[in-house]
């Protein structure tokens, strides 16, 4: 997946409350669902949202629910840093 790409999702972005994408991903990944974690950790992070951001480039870098692919977490990690 290219970083601008991602789950296929339908709706409108721009309703996405990032804080509330970010807390339902990371219940998934808890509960074992790293596919439902990443769509929402996506989506949070394409509103913003460091910490989603950050773990997207942790999924890409270990192959976590995803294919591995050091490119798109290094890409995502950069994004997350650039906020502080």
């Amino acid at each position: 997946l290219e970083a601008s790409e991602g789950p296929r999702v339908v709706g409108r972005l721009d309703l996405v409350d990032p804080d509330h994408s970010y807390d339902l991903g990371t219940s998934a990944a808890a509960e074992g669902d790293l596919s439902s974690a990443l769509m929402h950790w996506h989506l949070a992070a394409e509103k913003g949202h460091a910490r989603a951001q950050y773990n997207l480039g942790v999924a890409y870098a270990h192959g976590r629910g995803c294919p591995q692919d050091l490119d798109n977490a290094i890409l995502w990690w950069k994004r997350a840093a650039a906020q502080g």
